[in-house]
């Protein structure tokens, strides 16, 4: 059967298709602004990679959901080798999952792909897309993963913005009258660091609460509904029910 993802290239590219076929460009742009779609396009020489960077723009995003479902892997076949950003999500939050792919498309060297997870003996339709292994996300890899554990590093303040924030929503949160961010991964130190950036960056009320074994962090109905015109220009339409409730679910 043919992968999902083909349905929703860009552009066509072949193997064959020429990565140096803009180098008579002369005009002076933003970086990141005219990155293109790369599906197919040969392996990356090594100085291509070292000069493929994040732009600024992406990091709230990027940041936002490697606080929840993103990934930072290297391959165990290669003791010394650069990262791969994944992402994966149920195929009910496709048009979500779709939104990001197209915004980080560039970095991949194929389209994404449907997945079936098992979890308690059920299966689960997933879609997920994997970035081409590059020095950009090998240097967020030595910061979220020091130690191969997923921490939260202190440098994140700085790019915690309602984006981020939607984006972590959309991958973790889940609606309680207010916000609970399922941080069950997290240890309570970096619980306690989320918290403080909570609040120091938004002003919320905010607390751990107990979850099962685990524990979470709640944001309050009122922080969050005094701050839904922040909030909602940056979160996804299909996930406006994690802040609004049910009855704005999307069918």
């Amino acid at each position: 059967s043919k992968s999902l993802s083909k349905i929703y290239y860009a552009t066509k590219t072949n193997r064959n298709t020429n990565v140096y076929n803009n180098c008579n460009e002369t005009r002076l742009v933003i970086y990141g602004t005219n990155l293109g779609f790369t599906l197919g396009y040969p392996k990356y020489r090594k100085y291509l990679r070292s000069i493929d960077v994040i732009p600024s723009y992406l990091m709230p995003m990027l940041i936002g959901i490697l606080l929840s479902d993103g990934t930072l892997s290297i391959e165990k076949r290669h003791k010394v080798g650069n990262a791969r950003f994944r992402f994966k999500q149920s195929i009910i939050h496709f048009s979500y999952f779709l939104s990001v792919y197209l915004k980080l498309g560039h970095f991949c060297s194929r389209g994404f792909r449907p997945k079936i997870d098992i979890v308690q003996g059920k299966s689960y339709l997933q879609t997920e897309f994997v970035t081409r292994a590059l020095p950009c996300f090998t240097y967020l890899r030595h910061l979220f993963y020091p130690n191969g554990i997923k921490i939260v590093p202190t440098f994140i303040y700085d790019y915690l913005t309602w984006e981020t924030l939607a984006h972590w929503i959309a991958c973790d949160g889940t609606y309680r009258s207010g916000v609970v961010l399922q941080t069950e991964s997290f240890s309570i130190e970096d619980k306690v660091l989320l918290i403080n950036m909570l609040i120091l960056k938004f002003g919320f009320e905010c607390s751990i609460h107990k979850q099962g074994k685990k524990h979470v962090i709640y944001i309050t109905a009122k922080s969050i509904k005094k701050n839904l015109h922040h909030i909602l220009p940056h979160l996804h339409e299909s996930m406006h029910y994690k802040v609004l409730g049910p009855k704005a679910k999307l069918l």
